[in-house]
């Protein structure tokens, strides 16, 4: 028998056993792992792959409520207690039951192509079996690796094809298991934050900005009025008439009716890779659109843009694009804050700034009411109100005094704008992606 032939005879019924009976694969892999009560790992922290080993132990969540309260970004607001109680959600460990996680029951995600001109079914079903391997041993959120699926059924080719180096932008989002890249699904991952970025305020920074408008030449101009204050033991909240201009306002209500408003949705939850899901809530029923595209470069809008970072001093590449918002006769929006936890791990940070503009006069309600301050603005064509969502000496901290409310509008319609302001730049991470 030659050499050859005696691979052939040999070689390739082992590899389909191998194949077929995936636990006996395992087995040779895991014998000294099983028995040890803590496993090698590899974590992967930075956009390009680059991963340190490090000693993780097996766990499970002490709580029911763990992985919702991952989602919801408690690992990083309240590390201390979640480390404790929840450290399989936040993905400090492995979970207890490792050595029989998922099986050939592992959702690897759609169905993929195995006939290929190329690559054998051997391959590919070795590479399908690699990818199991990687979501079994791979400590991460429990969530996450529920959210790491296959999104294509070329993927696996695609994989074979040195697709996840060559295009890894797509690949290890829509193909993370077989590129082996769940960790990539993360925001805080794929957009890491940048320690030495240029913030907007610095502690004392907020103070500052509100006290130069509350002052000549602003004061006059604007007729300004200061509803809430340090002063009065409360946040800064105030009042600028006139700020936007008629030919503005009229431009921005054109456009937006232009372009077409949709329903509001609100922020149910936050998904394991840190985008943020959006739905329908009866506690918000008014339309909105964005000014974006066309409408913030529109010449009677830039003037506008402008004089808004002027104004506050914050560059307009830390301002989010301008959401345009309709109310028809008994639409409203339940008491809320403008801060999100989740952007405190993102690159723009969290809105530090709010000012909202009433583009037209309403006839009757449509007030916006902060309900811890007992104070109610009402809307005036050309008003805006500001306020901050966090506080002078922490600009990473929620104010919580500013939660507020826009009344149900009782006669006519209501045409407004929110300009919100971040910590950090904006729009260089919204173009990348990773503003989600």
């Amino acid at each position: 028998m030659s050499m050859k032939t005696w691979k052939s005879t040999i070689l390739l019924p082992c590899l389909f056993l191998l194949f077929w009976f995936p636990g006996a694969w395992a087995g040779l892999k895991r014998v000294e792992e099983s028995a040890a009560d803590k496993v090698k790992e590899t974590t992967c922290s930075s956009q390009d792959g680059t991963c340190e080993a490090e000693e993780l132990p097996r766990c499970d969540d002490l709580r029911e409520e763990c992985g919702l309260w991952a989602d919801e970004g408690e690992c990083t607001a309240n590390p201390g207690y979640m480390s404790e109680n929840c450290a399989l959600s936040c993905g400090e460990c492995l979970p207890t039951d490792v050595d029989g996680y998922g099986g050939e029951d592992i959702d690897l995600g759609v169905d993929q192509t195995l006939d290929h001109h190329i690559f054998s079914s051997v391959d590919i079903q070795m590479a399908l079996y690699e990818a199991k391997e990687y979501l079994r041993t791979t400590s991460m959120k429990k969530s996450l690796r529920d959210k790491c699926k296959n999104q294509n059924v070329d993927c696996t080719i695609w994989a074979l094809e040195g697709e996840c180096d060559a295009n890894p932008q797509y690949m290890k989002k829509h193909c993370a298991p077989v590129c082996q890249s769940c960790y990539y699904l993360s925001t805080e991952t794929r957009c890491p934050i940048d320690p030495e970025a240029p913030i907007a305020w610095q502690e004392g920074d907020l103070d500052k900005m509100f006290q130069k408008l509350t002052k000549e030449p602003y004061l006059t101009k604007y007729n300004v009025t200061i509803l809430s204050s340090p002063e009065t033991n409360g946040p800064w909240v105030i009042t600028m008439e006139n700020l936007v201009q008629n030919d503005e306002s009229d431009r921005l209500m054109e456009l937006g009716d232009q372009m077409g408003f949709e329903r509001s949705k609100g922020m149910a939850k936050i998904h394991p890779d840190g985008t943020p899901e959006h739905s329908i809530s009866d506690s918000r029923t008014s339309t909105q659109n964005w000014c974006q595209k066309g409408c913030v470069n529109d010449p009677k809008v830039r003037p506008l843009i402008e004089r808004l970072s002027n104004l506050t001093g914050i560059d307009e590449m830390n301002s989010e694009f301008l959401q345009l918002l309709h109310y028809e006769p008994g639409q409203y929006y339940r008491s809320h804050h403008d801060y999100l936890v989740n952007e405190l791990k993102r690159q723009q940070g969290v809105r530090i700034l709010t000012v909202y503009l009433y583009l037209n006069d309403v006839e009757e309600g449509g007030g916006t009411e902060f309900d811890k301050l007992g104070i109610t603005v009402m809307p005036k064509k050309g008003k805006a109100v500001l306020w901050p969502s966090v506080l002078n000496h922490d600009t990473m901290a929620k104010d919580h005094r500013t939660s507020h409310a826009a009344l149900p509008v009782i006669k006519g319609v209501k045409y407004g704008a929110n300009a919100w302001f971040h910590l950090r730049d904006f729009k260089t991470p919204y173009e990348n992606s990773c503003t989600e």
